[in-house]
């Protein structure tokens, strides 16, 4: 989704403030490659750059997307995506 955006010119995030290798991301990536291996039609070269870059490249986590795109000021600040996020879980966790 924040690829969507950024392809169309509008920066949701400032990317400079996001951490790289929070616990559970590294995990999440894994099953992404696993899940990817098990797609039929996935060339080999696919999960290979897939799987080189768990551990190294950001996640920028759905719920931080979805908060950035409903903050007024862009681009916004990991700090505030994850405060909002934080919320948003909150909200979904418990309606």
């Amino acid at each position: 989704m924040l690829a969507v955006f950024h392809r169309a010119g509008l920066a949701l995030v400032r990317y400079d403030t996001w951490p790289l290798n929070r616990p559970g991301d590294a995990k999440w990536q894994k099953r992404i490659v696993t899940a990817l291996a098990a797609t039929p039609g996935a060339s080999a070269d696919h999960i290979r750059a897939v799987e080189d870059d768990v551990g190294v490249t950001i996640r920028f986590r759905p719920e931080e997307v979805a908060s950035a795109a409903t903050n007024a000021r862009l681009p916004v600040l990991f700090s505030l995506a994850e405060e909002g996020a934080a919320q948003m879980l909150k909200r979904l966790r418990n309606p």
